[in-house]
Formats: structure tokens, sequence, C-alpha cells
């Protein structure tokens, strides 16, 4: 029984020094960059994602148009 109190109450104190931590810590605000890629076929699509990716580009989305190929919107943190 007093283990289980003892437990239960180092829960309550790291669950408040954590709400208390991440309500202290300032905001940190990430200004991004975007850049687009047009693709004709699906195999050219891991060759050109993998070299943006080496240069800090993360995909957001793609969208696929059956006549015109791929086209995919990029973006990085612009201090980069």
């Amino acid at each position: 029984m007093i283990r289980r109190l003892l437990l239960v109450g180092l829960a309550v104190v790291l669950t408040v020094a954590f709400v208390t931590y991440a309500q202290t810590r300032p905001a940190v605000k990430t200004t991004w960059e975007y850049t687009t890629l047009g693709v004709a076929t699906p195999s050219d699509l891991p060759t050109s994602l993998n070299k943006l990716g080496a240069d800090g580009w993360e995909l957001v989305t793609i969208n696929v148009y059956m006549q015109q190929g791929y086209f995919c919107v990029l973006k990085r943190p612009k201090n980069q």
C-alpha cells in the first residue's frame, strides 16, 4: 500500500515538473522556405527527392496528375 502511494506521488511530482518545464520554455518560431518539384514518371521520384532531402528539404505534399506527372511541394527551415 505504501509502495503504491509512493509511486503515485512520484508520478504526480514528475507530471507537475514536466508541465512546468514545458510551459516555461520559450516558444521557437520556425520560418520556412518552400520549393516545388515536377516529375514526369514515378521512377524519377526517389532520385529527385533524395537529392533534395540531402539538402535539407522535406516533402510536404505530392499531387498526381495523370497526364502531367507528379507535383511535389517541399519545405526546409529558412536559416539553412
